[in-house]
């Protein structure tokens, strides 16, 4: 009778635990897709990074109306600083540069054509900027980009709503290259910021190469490329100077 106790015992406490162990499979977190891991990755190495130099790529919807390419030499460095030249035959500037905590908050542009004979300050948020602009200059920067993508991410990850298409390895700009499809939930109100993006990332390097970024009707609604980007770029406070005589914004 004790042994039929015993064995009874015994078959119940492997049941309970059996069941147990199944909830919590059930239960357990998703596992963390690799380009996740990776875009985190590369939020670490943003955050180390002080200063960098970068071909910046840039196509835009504006107004229903996507713009051509622009394609600029870029500089950051922390806190805020931005210088940008224009290189492609696209986009109204010739050269720009916001510093934070400089010259009122405003950005000084040098347009192209004859108006470029003159440099114009303009408030980040105006409507001479957001004119052909999604973004304010603020918004500029890999970091930025960085984190806005692993954000989404993240939240749909932990909601069960991410979906990854893995594209395969390859190479962009010169560089090892591996690209993923993220699909976020078809459903505008949850508050993703995108439908779909097309993220490149470079391999060796660890950073975002292109981001494609597609709206509820999936149209491209961004289009950013960093190409020859030099996160071991030394730049001091002459590169983020108007009266440098390099630039003309003086």
């Amino acid at each position: 009778m004790r042994q039929s106790l015993a064995v009874r015992s015994q078959f119940i406490m492997s049941v309970v635990l059996s069941a147990a162990l199944e909830a919590s499979v059930g239960h357990a977190a998703p596992r963390k897709p690799p380009v996740l891991a990776m875009v985190e990755e590369a939020e670490k190495i943003l955050l180390r990074a002080q200063s960098y130099t970068s071909v910046f790529h840039k196509v835009e919807r504006v107004r229903g109306k996507l713009l051509p390419e622009e394609v600029m030499f870029l500089k950051f460095r922390k806190p805020f600083s931005i210088y940008m030249k224009w290189t492609g035959k696209h986009g109204r500037a010739n050269e720009l540069m916001y510093v934070e905590g400089w010259n009122k908050g405003r950005l000084r542009i040098r347009p192209r054509g004859l108006a470029g004979l003159f440099v114009f300050d303009f408030r980040p948020d105006s409507s001479m900027i957001l004119d052909t602009n999604r973004h304010p200059i603020t918004h500029i920067g890999l970091g930025y980009l960085t984190g806005l993508v692993a954000d989404n991410m993240r939240r749909a990850h932990k909601a069960g709503e991410l979906v990854i298409e893995d594209q395969g390895t390859g190479t962009l700009y010169g560089r090892p290259a591996h690209t993923w499809v993220v699909h976020f939930p078809a459903d505008e109100p949850k508050g993703y910021y995108c439908y779909r993006g097309i993220l490149t990332m470079d391999t060796a390097a660890r950073i975002p190469l292109r981001l494609l970024l597609f709206d509820w009707k999936d149209e491209l609604m961004e289009d950013y490329g960093y190409e020859d980007t030099r996160l071991d770029a030394r730049l001091v406070d002459r590169d983020f100077d108007p009266a440098n005589p390099e630039y003309r914004l003086k």
